[in-house]
């Protein structure tokens, strides 16, 4: 067909325009005859190879995929990826959907870059990780180190940079980190709030601005700089434990098993504290739910305590169980970041993976867990395991994120499709082992060892769309699915003796067949 001189009418959608052939011979079957508007909802259903191939049979449909096309399926494909989105502005869209694409087949075909990010510790410890969209913070000891998120060459590869250790507590016994998250701080991801074993919880500034930092910056290997303390809550003397932040709130655990609610931004007000009864391991606050609520994984399973007016319920509204007899909860984290808030995923100490959904009715039937004054458990709605190890405690859990490009976050809308290509990530107490679970396809799941050879739990995850952050006892690493991942400038580490990077560049899963298991346990 000849085009060249057809003026083509336009059609407006999501400020973008879209461009469509009329009908000209009504004998002609043609796809460029449909409405504008049906069109634009077929190609929503076409994958990156079809969408491809749609583009270059004509200039109309070249111009509705440029426009329109490949927008839509970085929408629904891509997940969020914080530490590449620098250079994912420099891409146009076709090159988005052409990353996406291959980011998620890359995760289907288990193939990856393993990286750690800093040789090994002096000693064991108990890590933590933070993550925001510009930088990587781990805690260690009594000091934090920051990786910035970059890219080089303009846009053609990403890069990963080591920004320095800072010190936030004296370097004494007992002042060890223990919980660590970014805070709102208008953008520039410079803020923490950081508590530790000793009580004390405080709110800092990183140095990255100050003389004594730009002076020094090319002995940040060797050189700890102190972290700026900006505020001390008032909190009792008492051993605190994780944080879990979200919006302008954040919830930080005691070891004697209660629970502050703080606002960061006001720390002259006292935080409201509330008794959970047993020991808490970890939690998740979610203020997007219709109900706020905070979800608290303890000694025996994980709590969910209502959040109203900037405090936290006593009274539980419900209870997350699964097992026949108590069994401890060591992490708790949102199902699908972008997804349901309703939907939480816990790590339990049987070795079980469990996602339960609150606005489920199934109950359990005879639990131990339940009391005149409690509600019943509620029953998961998947259960998860490694058939490998399957009575290994599950001490960290993350799931892969979604997209929300910087048009539609602007706007505050959320968009993408949460259940495609989405992963559950969880990180056992032995051996280093990484399970990886594909929620559409659980029993084609696969597991893997963390960088570095070290026989130790994985005690922190963080995922993204295209790269999974975590901690050892011994050492910080990255596993990177991006296909720039070979190309990818992280840290260079001297791993003891030697001076060669540990890099294991696509490696297929170590041991696979992971099952769903749907027994009581």
């Amino acid at each position: 067909m000849n085009n060249q001189n057809i003026n083509l009418p336009t059609l407006k959608r999501s400020g973008l325009t879209c461009y469509y052939m009329e009908t000209t011979h009504a004998n002609t079957a043609s796809l460029l005859h449909l409405p504008g508007e049906l069109l634009l909802c077929l190609l929503q259903y076409l994958d990156y190879d079809a969408l491809l191939a749609l583009s270059i049979t004509c200039r109309v449909m070249y111009q509705i995929i440029h426009e329109t096309g490949w927008k839509d399926f970085c929408r629904a494909t891509y997940r969020e990826t914080p530490s590449v989105a620098e250079r994912w502005s420099s891409l146009t869209w076709r090159q988005r959907a052409k990353e996406a694409h291959l980011t998620n087949e890359r995760w289907n075909a288990r193939m990856f870059v393993a990286k750690t990010l800093n040789s090994r510790w002096s000693q064991k410890h108990r890590p933590e990780i933070a993550l925001s969209r510009s930088r990587l913070a781990v805690a260690c000891g009594h000091a934090i180190t920051t990786y910035r998120f970059g890219c080089v060459e303009h846009g053609i590869k990403s890069s990963v940079t080591l920004e320095g250790t800072f010190t936030v507590f004296p370097p004494v016994v007992g002042n060890d980190i223990t919980g660590l998250s970014f805070i709102e701080d208008g953008g520039k991801d410079e803020s923490l709030l950081v508590s530790n074993c000793a009580g004390d919880l405080v709110r800092i500034r990183l140095p990255l601005n100050e003389p004594l930092y730009q002076l020094n910056i090319k002995d940040k290997r060797k050189q700890n700089f102190p972290a700026i303390k900006t505020a001390q809550y008032q909190i009792p003397r008492i051993p605190l434990g994780k944080i879990a932040a979200a919006g302008s709130e954040a919830l930080v655990l005691a070891s004697e098993g209660s629970a502050f609610l703080v606002n960061p931004a006001s720390p002259w007000k006292k935080p409201i504290c509330t008794t959970i009864g047993t020991t808490a391991w970890a939690a998740h606050l979610e203020l997007r739910s219709s109900t706020a609520y905070a979800a608290i994984g303890t000694s025996k399973n994980v709590v969910v305590h209502p959040v109203i007016h900037s405090s936290i319920s006593s009274s539980p509204i419900a209870i997350l169980g699964g097992t026949k007899k108590d069994v401890p909860v060591y992490c708790v984290a949102q199902y699908l970041p972008g997804g349901s808030p309703d939907i939480i995923a816990s790590g339990w100490y049987d070795g079980r993976a469990r996602v339960h959904d609150l606005r489920c009715s199934i109950r359990a039937k005879d639990a131990t867990s339940a009391s005149m004054n409690s509600p019943t458990p509620l029953e998961p709605v998947l259960t998860l395991a490694d058939p490998w190890h399957p009575f290994d405690p599950v001490y960290s859990i993350a799931s892969r994120a979604q997209i929300e490009d910087a048009t539609a976050r602007s706007k505050g809308s959320d968009q993408g499709m949460p259940h495609q290509g989405s992963f559950l990530i969880a990180g056992s107490a032995i051996h280093s082992a990484i399970s990886i679970w594909d929620v559409r396809q659980p029993s084609r799941s696969w597991s893997m060892f963390a960088p570095g050879k070290d026989w130790s739990p994985v005690y922190a995850l963080k995922a993204e769309g295209s790269r999974l952050w975590g901690a050892t006892q011994w050492r910080a690493f990255a596993i990177d699915f991006a296909p720039d991942a070979p190309l990818t400038d992280y840290p260079w580490n001297r791993e003891d003796t030697t001076s060669s990077e540990i890099t294991y560049p696509h490696v297929a899963a170590q041991r696979r067949n992971i099952v769903v298991d749907l027994d009581d346990s």
